[in-house]
C-alpha cells in the first residue's frame, strides 16, 4: 500500500512538473509567435508608410519644382521688358548728356565775345539743354542703376556750377576781365567733366551686359 501510494505521488509530481514545463514552453511559443506577427506587422505598416511617404514628398517636390520653374519663366519675362526698357532709359539719357556737354562747351567758347543777341542765344541753348537733360533723367531714373543716376546728377552739378561760375565772371569782369575764371572753368570741364562722363559711360556698358571691358573708352564727344 505504502510503495503504491509512493508510486502515485512520485507519478504524480512527474506530470506535474512535465505539465508545468509543456505549459511554459508553450506560453514561450506564444509569445514569440505573437511577438513576430506583431513586428511583422508593424514593419509591413512602417514600410507602406515610408512608401507614402516618399510618394508625398515626391509629388510636392515635382510641385515645387513646377512652381520654380513657372516663376524662373515669369522672372525672365519681367527682367527682359526691365532690360528693355533699361536700354531705352541709357539711350536717351546718354544722349540728353551728349547735348547738354555740346551746349556748355558752345557756351564757355563763345559766350561773351560776340553781341548780346548771340549770347542770349546760347543761354537759351544751354537752359533748354538742362531742361531736357533732367526732365529725361526725372522721367527714366527708375529704370537706371542706382549708380548711374548719383553719376548724372554729380554730372549735372558740376556742370551748371561751371557755367554759372563762368556766366557770372563775363556778366560783372567783362570778357577780358574774366580769362583767369574761364581757364579755371574751362580747365575743370576739360579734365573733370571728361573723367566723370568716361566713367559713366563705362558704367552704362555694365548695366547693358558688357562685362568684358578691362580698359575705360576714350570719351568722344
Amino acid at each position: 500500500m505504502n510503495d503504491w501510494l509512493l508510486n502515485v505521488l512520485t507519478s504524480t509530481g512527474v506530470a506535474t512538473v512535465l505539465v508545468g514545463v509543456v505549459t511554459y514552453l508553450l506560453q514561450n511559443v506564444l509569445i514569440e509567435r505573437m511577438r513576430a506577427a506583431v513586428k511583422s506587422e508593424f514593419d509591413a505598416k512602417l514600410e507602406t508608410h515610408k512608401a507614402e511617404l516618399a510618394a508625398t514628398n515626391a509629388k510636392e517636390l515635382e510641385q515645387f519644382k513646377s512652381r520654380l520653374q513657372i516663376q524662373a519663366a515669369q522672372d525672365g519675362v519681367a527682367f527682359s521688358r526691365l532690360h528693355e526698357r533699361r536700354i531705352t532709359a541709357i539711350e536717351r539719357t546718354y544722349r540728353k548728356l551728349h547735348d547738354l556737354h555740346k551746349a556748355v562747351d558752345l557756351y564757355l567758347l563763345e559766350y561773351g565775345l560776340f553781341d548780346d543777341e548771340t549770347d542770349k542765344a546760347h543761354a537759351t541753348r544751354l537752359s533748354h539743354a538742362y531742361a531736357d537733360f533732367n526732365q529725361d533723367l526725372v522721367d527714366l531714373q527708375l529704370f537706371l542703376p542706382r549708380g548711374i543716376v548719383g553719376r548724372l546728377k554729380t554730372i549735372d552739378a558740376d556742370l551748371r556750377d561751371i557755367t554759372g561760375r563762368f556766366g557770372s565772371a563775363v556778366r560783372t569782369q567783362g570778357n577780358f576781365g574774366s580769362m583767369d575764371e574761364y581757364e579755371r572753368q574751362n580747365t575743370r570741364f576739360v579734365t573733370d567733366i571728361h573723367a566723370a562722363i568716361n566713367e559713366l559711360h563705362e558704367d552704362m556698358r555694365i548695366a547693358l551686359g558688357d562685362r568684358v571691358e578691362l580698359i575705360r573708352p576714350v570719351l568722344k564727344i
